[in-house]
């Protein structure tokens, strides 16, 4: 295992462990403080009762606060993510299958694979398009704008980045971490260590693709060109993240003279604040009932 794998392994449990973490500790809490405490069913009820069904009997206080935002955005994350697999499968659907033979350049790609790569599907668009889709059964799409654009050699290095993707299961790692982003908006060192996971992930796909050709340079020359026209879709699970493209073709061309990475704690210190925030309206006290009944936020008609 590469030092960029390692590293996005742990990027990815750490923030998946902490995500977990949080949204237990928010529900679990929310419902310890109420005087009688939930079970898990129960909690599960309150809450799409709370969403969707009619009000509670209970008022609706400061406490109630985390709970709403945490079931908003998950809601959120889950929609954004449901949204991007659909227009993945538009795309599959207006792909075809590759029949070996169309173009040598692609078969001798895939002659020097290590084994059997999963579906290839070619999509006749002239824009360079090159991504894995498929949560579950990962599937490599390729344009024919980018088999003619791009060399032999750089066709083999663009197919060994994608294999090193499904090689490492990065399409479901990449679509879990794009829901925390999501779900988890108001915490900005998820989004830092969203956004540092993702660029190992990729330079994790790089390293395999130089480990299988050799070539870095061909590798850097073929995202410079995919990147001029986009090739890989922003809505895409398997998004690549184009802000980190600079330092992955500095690093190919010259590993030894990369520049090491700038830690910053600022995100760390904001989300601690925020994260000790909706912990605070927790313990909230519930204002006292008038004259016996339930105090809502606006009176009832």
């Amino acid at each position: 295992m590469t030092a960029s794998a390692a590293r996005a392994r742990q990027g990815f449990w750490s923030l998946t462990g902490g995500g977990v973490l949080l949204l237990a500790g928010v529900g679990v809490a929310w419902a310890l403080r109420r005087p009688q405490p939930l079970s898990m069913l129960e909690l599960c009820w309150a809450m799409m009762r709370r969403l969707w069904g009619e009000p509670p009997p209970a008022a609706l206080s400061l406490a109630d606060v985390p709970l709403l935002v945490v079931a908003a955005s998950s809601l959120w994350a889950t929609a954004v993510l449901l949204w991007a697999w659909g227009r993945g499968r538009c795309l599959l659907r207006r792909s075809q299958p590759y029949r070996p033979g169309a173009w040598p350049a692609l078969d001798a790609a895939l002659s020097g694979l290590p084994w059997q790569p999963p579906q290839l599907r070619l999509l006749a668009v002239p824009s360079p398009l090159a991504c894995t889709l498929g949560l579950w059964r990962p599937r490599l799409l390729l344009s024919t704008g980018l088999l003619r654009q791009l060399s032999a050699a750089e066709v083999r290095a663009m197919l060994g980045h994608e294999w090193g993707h499904v090689r490492h299961g990065d399409v479901l790692r990449l679509a879990v971490l794009r829901w925390w982003r999501a779900a988890l908006w108001f915490l900005p060192a998820v989004h830092a260590l969203a956004q540092a996971c993702q660029r190992a992930i990729e330079e994790a796909a790089d390293d395999a693709a130089v480990a299988l050709t050799g070539a870095p340079l061909d590798l850097a020359a073929a995202l410079v060109k995919t990147a001029k026209a986009r090739a890989v879709p922003a809505w895409s699970p398997a998004l690549a993240g184009e802000a980190a493209l600079p330092q992955r073709i500095e690093r190919l061309l010259a590993p030894a003279a990369t520049r090491p990475r700038r830690v910053r704690f600022w995100p760390w210190g904001v989300s601690l604040a925020v994260v000790a925030g909706l912990l605070a309206l927790l313990f909230v006290p519930h204002p006292p009932p008038a004259w016996g009944q339930p105090m809502l936020l606006c009176p009832m008609r």
